[in-house]
Protein backbone atom coordinates (compact mmCIF):
# COMPACT_ATOMS: atom_id res chain seq x y z
CA UNK A 1 0.00 0.00 0.00
CA UNK A 2 1.28 3.41 -1.18
CA UNK A 3 1.07 5.99 1.98
CA UNK A 4 1.61 9.52 1.19
CA UNK A 5 3.91 10.32 4.27
CA UNK A 6 3.80 14.04 2.63
CA UNK A 7 0.45 14.43 4.59
CA UNK A 8 2.01 14.22 8.04
CA UNK A 9 5.21 15.64 7.10
CA UNK A 10 3.31 19.12 5.91
CA UNK A 11 0.48 18.99 8.45
CA UNK A 12 0.59 20.35 12.02
CA UNK A 13 -2.11 21.43 14.60
CA UNK A 14 -2.80 24.85 14.46
CA UNK A 15 -1.78 26.55 17.72
CA UNK A 16 -5.15 28.50 18.16
CA UNK A 17 -7.00 25.05 16.56
CA UNK A 18 -8.92 25.11 19.64
CA UNK A 19 -10.81 28.68 19.74
CA UNK A 20 -12.28 27.35 16.10
CA UNK A 21 -13.81 24.25 17.00
CA UNK A 22 -17.01 23.86 19.75
CA UNK A 23 -14.96 21.20 21.57
CA UNK A 24 -17.62 19.82 24.26
CA UNK A 25 -16.89 18.30 27.47
CA UNK A 26 -18.91 16.35 30.20
CA UNK A 27 -18.17 14.31 33.28
CA UNK A 28 -18.00 10.53 33.90
CA UNK A 29 -17.28 8.56 36.32
CA UNK A 30 -14.51 10.36 38.35
CA UNK A 31 -12.91 11.91 34.80
CA UNK A 32 -13.83 14.44 32.43
CA UNK A 33 -14.55 13.17 28.72
CA UNK A 34 -13.50 15.77 26.04
CA UNK A 35 -14.95 15.85 22.71
CA UNK A 36 -13.28 17.69 19.72
CA UNK A 37 -14.67 17.47 15.97
CA UNK A 38 -12.03 18.04 13.06
CA UNK A 39 -9.18 17.40 15.23
CA UNK A 40 -6.79 15.98 12.61
CA UNK A 41 -5.51 18.61 9.76
CA UNK A 42 -8.51 17.42 7.20
CA UNK A 43 -6.27 16.02 4.30
CA UNK A 44 -4.21 13.71 7.14
CA UNK A 45 -7.36 12.39 8.14
CA UNK A 46 -8.78 11.76 4.89
CA UNK A 47 -5.51 9.89 4.27
CA UNK A 48 -5.36 7.93 7.06
CA UNK A 49 -8.72 6.67 6.03
CA UNK A 50 -8.26 6.12 2.97
CA UNK A 51 -4.83 4.12 3.82
CA UNK A 52 -7.15 1.90 6.19
CA UNK A 53 -10.04 1.48 3.68
CA UNK A 54 -7.69 0.09 1.02
CA UNK A 55 -5.96 -2.07 3.11
CA UNK A 56 -9.10 -3.80 4.22
CA UNK A 57 -10.30 -3.92 0.40
CA UNK A 58 -7.14 -5.94 -0.24
CA UNK A 59 -7.44 -8.20 2.78
CA UNK A 60 -10.82 -8.64 1.67
CA UNK A 61 -10.12 -9.49 -2.40
CA UNK A 62 -6.84 -12.10 -0.69
CA UNK A 63 -9.18 -13.87 1.38
CA UNK A 64 -11.33 -14.92 -1.76
CA UNK A 65 -8.47 -15.84 -3.86
CA UNK A 66 -6.75 -18.96 -3.65
CA UNK A 67 -3.56 -16.74 -5.17
CA UNK A 68 -1.92 -14.54 -2.50
CA UNK A 69 0.59 -12.82 -4.79
CA UNK A 70 -1.46 -9.75 -5.16
CA UNK A 71 -1.03 -9.48 -1.31
CA UNK A 72 2.55 -9.61 -0.95
CA UNK A 73 5.17 -6.71 -0.57
CA UNK A 74 7.36 -9.80 -2.52
CA UNK A 75 8.05 -12.95 -3.40
CA UNK A 76 8.88 -14.05 0.12
CA UNK A 77 6.75 -12.86 2.49
CA UNK A 78 3.23 -11.75 3.46
CA UNK A 79 2.54 -7.97 3.83
CA UNK A 80 1.10 -7.47 7.51
CA UNK A 81 -2.40 -6.33 7.25
CA UNK A 82 -5.22 -6.91 8.96
CA UNK A 83 -5.85 -9.71 12.02
CA UNK A 84 -8.42 -10.46 14.09
CA UNK A 85 -8.55 -9.73 17.75
CA UNK A 86 -9.94 -11.17 20.83
CA UNK A 87 -8.93 -11.47 24.59
CA UNK A 88 -9.64 -15.69 23.98
CA UNK A 89 -8.30 -18.39 21.98
CA UNK A 90 -11.66 -20.12 20.98
CA UNK A 91 -11.45 -22.29 24.08
CA UNK A 92 -13.49 -21.50 27.04
CA UNK A 93 -11.36 -19.05 28.95
CA UNK A 94 -10.19 -16.01 28.80
CA UNK A 95 -7.19 -12.86 30.04
CA UNK A 96 -6.39 -9.77 29.41
CA UNK A 97 -3.56 -11.43 27.13
CA UNK A 98 -4.69 -9.84 23.39
CA UNK A 99 -4.35 -12.35 20.65
CA UNK A 100 -3.95 -11.31 16.96
CA UNK A 101 -4.64 -14.15 14.97
CA UNK A 102 -6.88 -14.87 11.42
CA UNK A 103 -7.70 -18.40 13.21
CA UNK A 104 -11.45 -19.36 14.77
CA UNK A 105 -12.81 -15.44 14.08
CA UNK A 106 -16.44 -16.85 14.42
CA UNK A 107 -15.28 -19.10 17.47
CA UNK A 108 -13.66 -16.45 19.34
CA UNK A 109 -15.87 -13.61 18.42
CA UNK A 110 -18.93 -16.28 19.46
CA UNK A 111 -16.63 -16.71 22.62
CA UNK A 112 -16.26 -13.03 23.10
CA UNK A 113 -20.27 -12.42 23.39
CA UNK A 114 -20.71 -15.41 26.16
CA UNK A 115 -17.90 -13.79 28.31
CA UNK A 116 -19.61 -10.67 27.64
CA UNK A 117 -23.00 -11.69 29.02
CA UNK A 118 -21.52 -13.38 32.20
CA UNK A 119 -19.89 -9.96 33.18
CA UNK A 120 -16.51 -10.98 32.05
CA UNK A 121 -14.11 -8.46 29.92
CA UNK A 122 -14.28 -9.46 26.29
CA UNK A 123 -13.66 -7.82 23.14
CA UNK A 124 -14.00 -8.98 19.70
CA UNK A 125 -12.49 -6.29 16.55
CA UNK A 126 -10.09 -6.21 13.88
CA UNK A 127 -7.04 -4.76 14.24
CA UNK A 128 -4.25 -3.22 11.52
CA UNK A 129 -1.05 -5.50 12.49
CA UNK A 130 1.67 -3.28 14.86
CA UNK A 131 4.14 -3.63 12.02
CA UNK A 132 2.16 -1.92 9.54
CA UNK A 133 3.85 1.19 8.03
CA UNK A 134 0.36 3.23 8.65
CA UNK A 135 0.82 2.48 12.92
CA UNK A 136 4.16 3.51 13.07
CA UNK A 137 2.86 6.35 10.73
CA UNK A 138 0.21 7.13 13.35
CA UNK A 139 2.78 6.61 16.71
CA UNK A 140 5.13 9.15 14.90
CA UNK A 141 2.47 12.15 14.17
CA UNK A 142 1.22 11.53 18.41
CA UNK A 143 4.64 11.71 19.75
CA UNK A 144 5.89 14.95 17.83
CA UNK A 145 5.96 17.89 20.65
CA UNK A 146 3.58 19.95 18.68
CA UNK A 147 0.79 17.40 18.36
CA UNK A 148 1.89 16.98 21.94
CA UNK A 149 1.32 20.26 23.12
CA UNK A 150 -1.87 20.74 21.01
CA UNK A 151 -3.56 17.74 23.23
CA UNK A 152 -2.31 19.52 26.35
CA UNK A 153 -4.34 22.93 25.07
CA UNK A 154 -7.40 20.91 24.41
CA UNK A 155 -7.64 19.46 27.59
CA UNK A 156 -6.29 22.49 29.72
CA UNK A 157 -7.91 24.73 28.09
CA UNK A 158 -11.68 23.16 28.69
CA UNK A 159 -11.99 22.19 32.27
CA UNK A 160 -13.94 23.80 34.30
CA UNK A 161 -13.24 22.17 37.43
CA UNK A 162 -10.62 23.79 39.58
CA UNK A 163 -8.59 20.71 40.59
CA UNK A 164 -8.47 18.97 37.79
CA UNK A 165 -7.57 22.40 35.96
CA UNK A 166 -4.17 22.54 37.90
CA UNK A 167 -3.03 18.99 37.70
CA UNK A 168 -3.99 18.79 33.77
CA UNK A 169 -1.72 22.49 33.32
CA UNK A 170 0.84 20.50 34.55
CA UNK A 171 0.14 17.37 32.37
CA UNK A 172 3.41 16.20 30.35
CA UNK A 173 2.95 13.44 28.11
CA UNK A 174 5.69 11.69 26.92
CA UNK A 175 6.51 10.68 22.89
CA UNK A 176 5.77 7.47 23.18
CA UNK A 177 2.47 5.96 22.89
CA UNK A 178 2.19 3.69 25.74
CA UNK A 179 -0.29 1.65 23.35
CA UNK A 180 -1.71 2.36 20.03
CA UNK A 181 -4.60 0.11 17.97
CA UNK A 182 -5.31 1.20 14.20
CA UNK A 183 -9.12 -0.19 14.22
CA UNK A 184 -12.00 -1.83 12.49
CA UNK A 185 -15.04 -2.45 14.47
CA UNK A 186 -16.83 -4.73 11.46
CA UNK A 187 -20.59 -6.34 11.59
CA UNK A 188 -20.67 -8.28 15.43
CA UNK A 189 -18.00 -6.36 16.75
CA UNK A 190 -17.85 -5.04 19.96
CA UNK A 191 -15.90 -4.10 23.12
CA UNK A 192 -17.68 -4.79 26.75
CA UNK A 193 -17.28 -2.57 29.94
CA UNK A 194 -13.94 -1.67 31.11
CA UNK A 195 -12.08 1.53 32.50
CA UNK A 196 -8.66 1.20 30.61
CA UNK A 197 -6.85 1.76 34.14
CA UNK A 198 -4.25 -0.13 32.96
CA UNK A 199 -3.24 1.17 29.63
CA UNK A 200 -2.30 4.98 30.09
CA UNK A 201 -2.80 8.09 31.70
CA UNK A 202 -4.59 9.46 29.07
CA UNK A 203 -7.00 7.85 26.39
CA UNK A 204 -7.82 9.32 22.78
CA UNK A 205 -10.23 7.85 20.20
CA UNK A 206 -10.23 9.37 17.00
CA UNK A 207 -13.20 8.15 14.56
CA UNK A 208 -12.71 7.68 10.89
CA UNK A 209 -15.13 6.11 10.08
CA UNK A 210 -16.11 5.84 6.36
CA UNK A 211 -19.20 5.93 3.99
CA UNK A 212 -20.30 4.80 0.66
CA UNK A 213 -19.04 8.33 -1.43
CA UNK A 214 -22.65 9.18 -2.51
CA UNK A 215 -22.99 9.74 1.61
CA UNK A 216 -19.73 11.41 2.33
CA UNK A 217 -20.07 14.63 0.98
CA UNK A 218 -17.02 16.93 1.91
CA UNK A 219 -15.91 14.14 4.55
CA UNK A 220 -19.14 14.78 6.64
CA UNK A 221 -19.68 10.83 6.84
CA UNK A 222 -23.17 10.64 8.60
CA UNK A 223 -23.28 7.32 10.43
CA UNK A 224 -26.39 5.85 11.65
CA UNK A 225 -27.84 4.99 14.98
CA UNK A 226 -29.18 1.59 13.69
CA UNK A 227 -25.31 0.62 12.85
CA UNK A 228 -24.77 0.49 16.77
CA UNK A 229 -21.22 0.84 16.94
CA UNK A 230 -21.62 3.95 19.56
CA UNK A 231 -19.58 4.38 22.83
CA UNK A 232 -21.34 5.08 25.78
CA UNK A 233 -19.74 6.37 29.26
CA UNK A 234 -20.96 6.18 32.83
CA UNK A 235 -22.19 8.82 34.47
CA UNK A 236 -20.48 11.06 36.99
CA UNK A 237 -19.33 9.86 40.81
CA UNK A 238 -18.42 6.99 42.08
CA UNK A 239 -20.37 3.78 41.55
CA UNK A 240 -20.21 1.02 44.01
CA UNK A 241 -18.75 -2.02 42.66
CA UNK A 242 -22.04 -4.80 41.97
CA UNK A 243 -24.26 -2.15 41.03
CA UNK A 244 -26.33 -1.34 37.74
CA UNK A 245 -23.97 0.95 35.37
CA UNK A 246 -25.87 4.12 35.19
CA UNK A 247 -25.10 5.27 31.27
CA UNK A 248 -25.19 9.23 30.53
CA UNK A 249 -23.68 9.80 27.97
CA UNK A 250 -23.77 7.72 24.04
CA UNK A 251 -21.76 9.03 21.02
CA UNK A 252 -21.95 8.23 17.49
CA UNK A 253 -18.59 7.62 15.46
CA UNK A 254 -18.11 10.76 13.80
CA UNK A 255 -15.69 11.34 11.08
CA UNK A 256 -12.43 13.09 12.62
CA UNK A 257 -13.73 13.53 15.87
CA UNK A 258 -11.24 13.26 18.87
CA UNK A 259 -12.40 11.89 22.50
CA UNK A 260 -9.72 12.34 25.09
CA UNK A 261 -10.11 11.21 28.83
CA UNK A 262 -7.94 10.83 31.64
CA UNK A 263 -7.42 7.25 32.74
CA UNK A 264 -5.07 7.11 35.65
CA UNK A 265 -5.46 9.66 39.04
CA UNK A 266 -2.84 9.14 41.97
CA UNK A 267 -0.64 6.17 39.86
CA UNK A 268 -3.13 3.65 39.61
CA UNK A 269 -6.18 3.55 37.33
CA UNK A 270 -9.71 5.64 37.63
CA UNK A 271 -10.97 5.95 34.05
CA UNK A 272 -14.65 6.38 33.52
CA UNK A 273 -16.41 3.08 32.61
CA UNK A 274 -16.95 2.87 28.67
CA UNK A 275 -18.00 0.73 25.98
CA UNK A 276 -18.50 -0.12 22.38
CA UNK A 277 -21.87 -1.42 21.71
CA UNK A 278 -21.73 -4.27 18.71
CA UNK A 279 -21.98 -3.07 15.29
CA UNK A 280 -24.87 -4.41 13.01
CA UNK A 281 -24.54 -6.27 10.20
CA UNK A 282 -26.55 -3.71 8.36
CA UNK A 283 -23.38 -1.04 8.44
CA UNK A 284 -21.65 -3.95 6.47
CA UNK A 285 -24.29 -4.58 3.84
CA UNK A 286 -24.94 -0.44 3.60
CA UNK A 287 -20.88 -0.15 2.92
CA UNK A 288 -20.14 1.73 6.29
CA UNK A 289 -16.69 1.37 8.34
CA UNK A 290 -16.29 1.95 11.48
CA UNK A 291 -12.38 2.55 11.54
CA UNK A 292 -10.79 4.55 14.84
CA UNK A 293 -7.74 5.35 15.85
CA UNK A 294 -7.40 4.61 19.81
CA UNK A 295 -4.41 4.74 22.19
CA UNK A 296 -3.16 6.34 24.93
CA UNK A 297 -0.47 8.83 26.56
CA UNK A 298 1.51 8.08 29.52
CA UNK A 299 2.30 11.01 31.56
CA UNK A 300 5.70 11.58 32.89
CA UNK A 301 4.40 11.84 36.27
CA UNK A 302 2.25 8.67 36.31
CA UNK A 303 4.27 5.46 37.34
CA UNK A 304 3.08 2.30 36.81
CA UNK A 305 3.51 -0.62 39.12
CA UNK A 306 5.32 -3.45 38.10
CA UNK A 307 2.34 -5.50 37.92
CA UNK A 308 0.45 -2.20 35.93
CA UNK A 309 3.30 -2.64 33.82
CA UNK A 310 2.90 -6.59 33.04
CA UNK A 311 -0.58 -6.19 32.69
CA UNK A 312 -0.73 -3.57 30.39
CA UNK A 313 2.24 -5.30 27.98
CA UNK A 314 -0.26 -8.29 28.04
CA UNK A 315 -2.91 -6.10 26.16
CA UNK A 316 -0.36 -4.71 24.03
CA UNK A 317 0.79 -7.71 22.81
CA UNK A 318 3.97 -6.34 21.17
CA UNK A 319 7.20 -8.48 20.73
Amino acid sequence: ILLLTAFVCQSTVKANAEEEKKIRSFASGRSHVYIVPDFLPMELAVHWRDAMSHEWDKRMTCSKSDDYSSCRDDSSAAAPSWTYATNNNGGRSASNAKIRSLDLIEERQSLAYKLNQTGRFAYAKWELDPSHVLVKEVEDKFAEQEFRDSVTKVISNNNSDDDDAQEQKEMDLLPDLSDLFVTYYAGGDFLSVHDDGLSGTWAFVISLVDCPSSDDENNRCQWQDEFGGQIRFQCPGHRVRGTPISWCETLSPSFNTAIFFRTRQGNVGSGPLHEVLPVSSRADEAGYRRFSLTGWYQDAADVMSDYDKRERDKMRARD
